[in-house]
């Protein structure tokens, strides 16, 4: 069994990585063992020390960026030297800096004073997104340092209140949307844009997800209305662009809505139509098949939800039009990690948090839709795909 578990983990088969449902379930089983393995006084360190530790010296590793150096050229193994040389790092403190980081999983050792950089740590090889990570990690860990201190103080209340939760304790910034705090911190607002575009990457667009052929392309009645899809907060349309090439033939327009910000930032993609629009107001294209949303409901509570969709039942067909809400579906029992991190995290920076189906649900009754169906993904971390319509 240790020989199995060293050669997996020294050289993972590529059919496995493939496999999102197998190597998600690969992936927790080994995080099961490892806890189970795990002695009290080892739980001591990890809790008082080493998570505390690792997150000090990533820091500092991408301060020194180190895992660019480390991703120079092929990949080739770098040397304490020249390492040191490259940073200016002192070669006694950089090894113990990179004693940590090998323990941790970020860098590998090689013998004789030689590192490379892991496949999972390849993203950091790119020095802008380096130095993006840097500026996220800049607003978001004394955020979650600070909800200790912040839930105590509340006498360990649920927040609710965009304007009144972590973050505006971490940066003395009362009554103050997430956003609006961002509007004065460019720098960080830039790192958590590429935050959310790699976490995105990261995860199943909805044609991977969804029948998009059999419940939208196969039913476009182009007399009812000429739009096909319609992503509302798409911001710059990567999903939009990515479900127009998966498409063998578009029977109808796709449309892209955000705010001004994201609308200048987008790039000109035939077959893909961008447009201004607050999803808060009145929705311009009537009679869509389609309207779909994604991550962007998680921001809000649960009042404004029910406003945002109201706005889009309003504009569809009923009987013909769906609205594809595509978020977190935290199951009631045995959540992933990742979601369980995103909701403190929404928690954190916005008083809102991921939801159950049940809590789902009564947004969208609320709104005036009717839940249809759920498609959920098989690797078990990505979201869950929420399609809702009228009834005729």
């Amino acid at each position: 069994l240790l020989a199995e578990i060293e050669a997996l983990a020294a050289n993972p088969p590529q059919e496995l990585l493939n496999d999102a449902e197998l190597r998600i379930k690969m992936y927790n089983a080994c995080n099961a063992a490892r806890f189970a393995l795990e002695r009290p006084t080892e739980v001591v360190v990890q809790v008082l020390l080493s998570r505390s530790v690792e997150s000090a010296l990533l820091s500092t590793a991408l301060n020194m960026e180190l895992f660019p150096l480390l991703g120079k050229g092929d990949g080739e193994p770098k040397t304490l030297a020249s390492l040191s040389t490259a940073t200016g790092a002192n070669q006694t403190l950089l090894k113990r800096v990179l004693r940590v980081l090998v323990a941790s999983g970020a860098v590998r050792e090689h013998g004789n004073d030689t590192y490379t950089l892991p496949a999972n740590y390849s993203l950091f090889a790119d020095p802008a997104f380096n130095n993006s990570v840097r500026n996220c990690a800049s607003f978001m860990e004394p955020t979650l340092r600070e909800i200790p201190g912040y839930l105590k103080a509340t006498g360990y209340q649920n927040p609710i209140d965009p304007k009144d939760t972590v973050i505006q304790k971490a940066f003395q910034q009362d009554g103050l949307t997430l956003f609006e705090i961002l509007s004065d911190k460019p720098a960080a607002a830039q790192g958590l844009g590429v935050l959310l575009n790699t976490w995105a990457d990261g995860h199943e667009f909805l044609q991977q997800m969804y029948p998009v052929q059999e419940r939208l392309v196969d039913s476009f009645d182009a007399s009812i209305g000429p739009v096909l899809f319609v992503d509302v907060g798409g911001a710059t349309g990567q999903k939009a662009i990515a479900l127009k090439d998966s498409l063998a033939h578009v029977p109808g327009k796709i449309i892209v809505q955000d705010l001004p910000v994201y609308v200048k930032q987008a790039p000109t993609v035939d077959g893909v139509e961008f447009m201004v629009h607050d999803f808060y107001t009145e929705q311009p294209i009537k009679n869509a098949k389609a309207y779909y949303i994604r991550q962007c409901l998680h921001n809000h509570p649960d009042e404004a939800c029910v406003e945002i969709l109201s706005r889009l039942r309003e504009a569809c067909k009923p009987g013909y039009s769906k609205v594809l809400i595509h978020e977190q579906l935290v199951p009631e029992v045995g959540a992933s990690a990742e979601s369980c991190v995103e909701d403190i995290t929404m928690m954190a920076m916005c008083g809102v948090g991921e939801r159950t189906e049940k809590e789902w649900t009564h947004i969208i009754e609320k709104a005036g839709l009717k839940l249809l169906a759920v498609y959920s993904s098989k690797d078990g971390v990505s979201e869950s795909v929420i399609e809702t319509g009228v009834d005729k």
